[in-house]
């Protein structure tokens, strides 16, 4: 189902709405407390909400929707879990590798590094990025410091 939700698709053509669809996520977008950007909650036997903060970006909602995917994934694939819940807070005084996946998830899936890596070459800017994946520029700043330290990207 995942595959088939994004197959042939890359970059600003991903839609990370669409993917929740498809793997039976159910998405909400509204006001949320000023310091969160996203929730993603599943009990036991239910489908798994996200709340999104309808204060921030359409780019922010994608790339927040596309990490809390990130931690959906992470549960019920590799951990095999069914009842979990994380919050996407705009602070990194809690910054674990849950919240490591979920951010590297998020970057492959809405900026693939191959894709990422061949328009950096053609034209590195930020703003030019972050237009070109549908992403704020600074998720595309850290797209280029992971690619950076992978040595995917020359420093």
């Amino acid at each position: 189902m995942f595959q088939k939700a994004i197959a042939g698709k890359e970059g600003n053509e991903v839609d990370p709405f669409e993917l929740a669809r498809a793997l039976g996520v159910k998405v909400s977008v509204e006001p949320l407390k000023a310091q969160y950007s996203g929730f993603i909650s599943k009990d036991a036997g239910k489908a798994p909400e996200v709340l999104l903060q309808s204060r921030e970006s359409y780019e922010r909602q994608r790339f927040t929707l596309a990490h809390e995917i990130g931690h959906y994934v992470e549960r019920a694939t590799l951990a095999d879990d069914d009842d979990f819940s994380f919050s996407d807070l705009r602070s990194t005084d809690h910054y674990d590798l849950h919240e490591f996946y979920a951010d590297e998830f998020a970057g492959e899936l809405l900026m693939p590094k191959d894709a990422f890596v061949a328009a950096w070459m053609a034209n590195p800017s930020l703003g030019y990025l972050a237009g070109r994946f549908a992403v704020s520029k600074a998720a595309a700043a850290k797209r280029i410091d992971r690619l950076r330290k992978t040595g995917d990207i020359a420093a």
